[in-house]
């Protein structure tokens, strides 16, 4: 069964990831803008948090360079590792880490973010010596498996 595409999404009405989650959904790509908006009528318009996590799956054997763009706070972990840890306030500030990847492989991947107040916006991108700096597309994205 081939797995389906995108990332698990678990959102949260505080800025700690803690409790239940307010809302659950996939997400393709990690690539919003919701300005002074949110996420969802579900959620406020400032202090939410959510949690990202799947499988990413690289097209080469190379040392892949992860960017994030967020205004607020924002961790990356890629295979358990952690590539990015900008756990802060921070109004669209690109942080970037690397971690090197093997072509087809399935890694797990866990983003999470945090929005404080006023503008909400983050991104995940990748590049490597291959791989032009792209957000990182529905195609290289798996929800984590259910088995």
């Amino acid at each position: 069964i081939p797995l389906a595409k995108g990332l698990a999404g678990e959102y949260y009405n505080n800025m700690l990831l803690s409790g239940a989650a307010t809302l659950n959904r996939t997400d393709a790509i990690i690539d919003f803008n919701w300005r002074q908006g949110s996420p969802d009528a579900a959620l406020g318009i400032d202090r939410f948090s959510i949690r990202w996590s799947g499988k990413i799956k690289p097209l080469y054997d190379e040392q892949y360079t992860f960017y994030t763009s967020s205004d607020d706070g924002i961790r990356v972990w890629v295979n358990g590792e952690s590539v990015i840890d900008s756990w802060t306030k921070q109004s669209g500030t690109e942080r970037k880490g690397t971690i090197t990847l093997k072509a087809g492989r399935l890694y797990d991947i866990k983003v999470e973010y945090y929005e404080n107040e006023g503008d909400a916006r983050v991104r995940l991108m990748w590049e490597s010596a291959s791989q032009a700096k792209e957000t990182v597309p529905a195609s290289a994205l798996f929800l984590p498996d259910v088995s």
